[in-house]
């Protein structure tokens, strides 16, 4: 009942949100792309939601964050990256990244 209500007001509303099927992550059934991800970090079983991956321009996984760890703390880890992202990217003007 819930679950159709929910249905019903995402295909209502103006936003538009894709739904996902549920996954494991975790375990002899886990999703290739999550096996691979904590293979590639040595970072074991994904605890809670919200696990984060950074994962570099070749798709290669670099750090896995848990879930309470604060995204504002990624500076340390992705400001090496931000003359790079500043030469290939309209979007990150000089103002932009003054305000990072």
């Amino acid at each position: 009942m819930v679950l159709a209500r929910l249905q019903k007001l995402i295909r209502s509303s103006l936003v538009q949100a894709v739904q996902q099927d549920k996954i494991d992550v975790n375990g002899a059934d886990a999703h290739p792309l999550y096996t691979f991800l904590k293979e590639r970090t040595k970072s074991g079983d994904i605890k809670w939601n919200y696990t984060k991956f950074l994962v570099d321009r070749k798709g290669v996984p670099r750090k896995c964050f848990g879930s309470l760890f604060d995204p504002i703390d990624f500076e340390d880890d992705v400001s090496p990256a931000w003359p790079l992202l500043y030469a290939r990217s309209r979007i990150l003007t000089p103002s932009f990244l003054s305000y990072l």
